[in-house]
């Protein structure tokens, strides 16, 4: 088959390769024209299936893990990375049921969910208790004593400020933050929020950015607790990532949402958690308290010999250097 354009933003592929895979479904609906679409995951990857000829149970797979055999067309841009990818199926013979939706769904905190990572690991819907920290027309911020993350509404609807609510959805992780697609609310009384944790020792949140960075992998990997104040030194609001630097040292914060608070130089407290990061230690799903703006603090005078020997500690405290070419 050809290859067509689809739009400014991608490049169309249909290249007629039969595939099979086995998914998760995430949403069932039937179009206008009959035809059954189903959106997939498959370690937190977005994929839509097209059914020609559904049947009734088609649209009672949600949350199901099935495997599916049609012919793949995807949109990709111009660097040859995937947009998205629909799976066209014949009929519902082409869909296997190969373990059926759980019968509840498992209810997590923010911090299992990180130190467990269904998004990977297993990719069914999970069930989140909290508070609501924003709301939109198609998003709503979730927040519990660990962090906050983002969910992204099946149908737009918002919510007060600190109601207490229960979140339905299905984890997907970008790069080292993880969200809930396809997710439902259902406010329930304030009493249920924090259940889950009512059972388990807290320990106490690490209060300083050296602290965090001197944690080994494995210990990182347990979602600690952290509570830090200082001054946000960078900020990028497109991967939705920041530094911050205290006294004892900067760090590599990854956030959900759109906090208003965050602007360089702005003074802020983080409740978040630990992560190994991709080569030194992070802090995640963090929670922002505003205390107003703040200054920078004076660039530390370097050489290049100095870059040289004390670049592996991984400081990202601010610099002043010059250089002669």
């Amino acid at each position: 088959m050809g290859t067509g354009q689809k739009g400014n933003s991608g490049r169309l592929q249909k290249n007629g390769i039969g595939v099979q895979i086995n998914v998760i479904v995430r949403q069932a609906y039937m179009d206008v024209y009959g035809r059954a679409h189903l959106n997939l995951t498959d370690v937190g990857s977005g994929i839509e299936a097209v059914v020609a000829r559904p049947d009734t149970a088609v649209l009672g797979l949600v949350n199901a893990e099935v495997q599916i055999a049609g012919l793949s067309e995807q949109t990709v841009n111009t660097r040859g990375e995937r947009l998205s990818q629909q799976i066209w199926v014949s009929s519902a013979a082409d869909i296997r049921v190969v373990q059926p939706a759980p019968g509840s769904d498992q209810l997590y905190s923010i911090r299992d969910l990180y130190r467990e990572n269904p998004a990977a690991n297993d990719g069914h819907r999970i069930r989140i208790r909290g508070h609501v920290g924003a709301s939109s027309e198609n998003s709503v911020l979730i927040e519990d004593p660990w962090g906050a993350i983002e969910c992204h509404l099946t149908q737009g609807t918002r919510f007060p400020i600190g109601k207490s609510i229960e979140v339905y959805g299905f984890p997907g992780a970008d790069g080292l933050r993880i969200d809930l697609y396809h997710a439902r609310v259902a406010e329930i009384p304030e009493e249920q929020v924090d259940l889950i944790d009512r059972n388990e020792a807290l320990p106490p949140p690490m209060n300083t950015v050296a602290a965090v960075r001197q944690l080994t992998p494995s210990r990182a990997a347990l979602a600690l607790p952290v509570r830090v104040t200082g001054v946000i030194t960078a900020l990028d609001p497109i991967w939705r990532q920041i530094f911050f630097q205290d006294q004892s040292g900067g760090i590599f914060i990854k956030y959900s949402g759109n906090p208003p608070a965050l602007r360089v130089g702005e003074r802020v407290t983080i409740n978040g958690i630990t992560d190994p990061g991709n080569y030194a230690p992070v802090i995640l799903a963090p929670k922002f308290e505003d205390k107003g703006p703040s200054t920078l603090s004076v660039p530390i005078p370097v050489t290049l010999m100095t870059l040289r020997l004390e670049g592996s500690t991984h400081n990202t405290s601010p610099l002043r250097a010059s250089f002669t070419l």
